[in-house]
């Protein structure tokens, strides 16, 4: 917590300075957040508590619009459609922004047509198989599945997320078929694992079920460890070469005024800041990964351009 918050002192400070009296009569009304998830999940559930706080420091209501379609593609189109003035704003993740216009066209240009204004988290990914499971490393799973092609099956949230492009890379570079099994959602993913329906699994949301020791985390596809599980490689220090940068950010059209996107990035920064939305984050298994409103627009176009050479160098189409 001290350490955040010493993170986000200078930040915040020349957000404050950069308000001015230009931004001073925004926000005027209730601001709308398009979550193009559906409810109940954790993207959908920490965007509402996040916008709950902020809406303290705005003086106006953070209302929450859900609008799920072709993996985030539909809710993300019509924000960026909307009129760059701060009142129509989407929650981004690495699906929307990274894979599918990677993949495939979409309507709108994650470089410009989105105003990127603060990343506050992302889920950790990684490989699970069950406890009594004969693989107790990624090189001893690999190596089964090089043995045995196109038998093995793994479970994934949806088809062409975070965790089923970090497969297809794996699969091309490592020589290997595998079978996705793509669930409506990480919950029931976990719980074909958990139930042995699948060989394993490439998901979030696991560490429940790891401490318990129903599950057994092999690696993670994030370019860090997790706090939580210090000794569980990356994929990288596993020896692939890739990693899947879970992000969960907000966004605003192109064309956002200054002072309007560093008002909306100091009052969300705040809002992560704080406590009460750390821990509301903690009981739903979410980590906190800040990334101010440049950085996280260096971080978009960076991700961008790598998931797109990735996508044309293995021929990974949707």
């Amino acid at each position: 917590m001290t350490r955040l918050v010493l993170r986000f002192c200078g930040a915040v400070a020349a957000l404050l300075l950069a308000v001015g009296a230009a931004g001073a009569a925004y926000p005027e009304k209730p601001i709308r957040v398009i979550v193009p998830w559906g409810a109940g999940g954790t993207s959908d559930l920490s965007m509402r508590k996040i916008g709950e706080i902020a809406a303290r420091d705005l003086g106006q209501p953070v209302v929450i619009e859900n609008k799920p379609g072709a993996t985030g593609v539909v809710g993300m189109a019509e924000m960026a459609k909307a009129a760059p003035d701060g009142y129509t704003l989407a929650l981004a993740t690495g699906a929307t922004v990274f894979i599918a216009p990677s993949l495939r066209p979409v309507p709108f240009d994650p470089l410009k047509d989105l105003t990127p204004i603060i990343n506050y988290s992302g889920s950790f990914h990684g490989v699970v198989v069950p406890a009594d499971a004969p693989w107790k490393s990624l090189a001893e799973l690999l190596a089964d599945a090089r043995a045995k092609p196109g038998v093995l099956t793994y479970a994934t949230s949806g088809t062409y997320d975070g965790a089923h492009f970090a497969m297809l890379v794996i699969g091309r570079t490592q020589d290997l078929k595998l079978v996705n099994v793509p669930f409506q959602g990480g919950a029931t993913a976990l719980t074909a694992v958990l139930g042995r329906h699948v060989s394993f699994g490439v998901l979030s949301g696991f560490s429940e079920q790891v401490r318990a020791g129903r599950l057994r985390l092999l690696a993670l596809l994030d370019g860090d460890r997790m706090p939580e599980f210090p000794s569980v490689p990356t994929l990288r220090e596993a020896g692939i070469d890739w990693e899947y940068p879970s992000i969960m950010g907000v966004v605003g059209p192109a064309g956002l005024a200054p002072a309007v996107r560093a008002r909306l990035e100091k009052s969300f920064a705040e809002a992560a800041a704080t406590e009460e939305f750390q821990a509301y984050m903690r009981t739903i298994q979410m980590p906190m990964r800040v990334v101010p409103g440049k950085a996280f627009e260096e971080m978009l176009g960076r991700e961008l351009l790598r998931y797109r050479k990735a996508a044309a160098d293995y021929g990974i189409r949707q």
